[in-house]
């Protein structure tokens, strides 16, 4: 299935494109439920929260050249329904008011409620920073193994395995009570596995660098079906553009 994008608190990763936000820029996260036809198309899209409805017709029309390689049933093509995750920057102009332009967009199970993991006190203290890639099997219902999650990879900047132990709970904590939305192919919700990269940054600046695995090299959020013969909705990459 497919997903371009990210960020552990609403569970959706993994950039197209991302550009520095301006200072006095505001940057904001929208969820959308979508239904997407046999072609690839969107046919339907309704918010996940309330969006001034101005700004919602500003988002859908910047999204409009989004497009999907569609859910498959043993190869053929048919209807889905998806999470839609789009990323905008509300770029303030010099004659007042703000430009709307989508900056980020990805599809994929979404959780319905889910909290930032504790950062560890004792890992804090010591800015000891991690990157901690989970791997769930989401079944039909939504619901999840929580308490056995596999992992896919543990980096830490100092590494102990009782540092890791604390990463581990801290996360599977916040996944215990986590349920998801599904994605829906041919009217028909899938269970699926989704890989979810936790990032942990102790340093002031917020920015962390974490060293690349060569037998991982996307650290973003996946998802993929786990039903035989059953292929997911897959939002294409955004279409590039010359404006900065």
């Amino acid at each position: 299935m497919g997903k371009r994008l990210l960020g552990c608190c609403c569970l959706l990763v993994t950039a197209f494109a991302v550009s520095a936000t301006r200072a006095q820029d505001r940057e904001s996260t929208l969820l959308f439920r979508v239904e997407i036809d046999a072609a690839g198309a969107i046919v339907r899209a309704s918010p996940l929260s309330d969006i001034p409805e101005a700004v919602q017709r500003a988002v859908l029309a910047a999204a409009k050249p989004l497009h999907f390689d569609p859910a498959k049933v043993a190869g053929k093509p048919v209807p889905s329904a998806t999470t839609l995750s789009l990323t905008v920057v509300f770029e303030r102009q010099p004659e007042g008011g703000f430009r709307l332009r989508l900056t980020q967009a990805s599809n994929g199970l979404k959780a319905a409620l889910i909290a930032e993991p504790k950062y560890p006190s004792e890992e804090l203290r010591q800015q000891n920073d991690a990157l901690v890639v989970v791997r769930l099997q989401v079944r039909e219902d939504g619901s999840t193994d929580a308490k056995a999650p596999g992992y896919e990879r543990v980096y830490l900047s100092q590494t102990s395995s009782r540092a890791e132990q604390r990463f581990k709970h801290a996360i599977e904590t916040v996944l215990a009570d986590t349920r998801f939305d599904l994605d829906y192919v041919d009217g028909k919700p899938v269970a699926s596995a989704i890989r979810i990269p936790f990032r942990f940054c102790a340093k002031p600046s917020g920015e962390c660098r974490y060293p690349e695995d060569p037998a991982h090299p996307d650290e973003g959020l996946k998802t993929t079906s786990l039903v035989e013969g059953v292929e997911l909705p897959s939002l294409r990459p955004l279409p590039r553009s010359d404006t900065p």
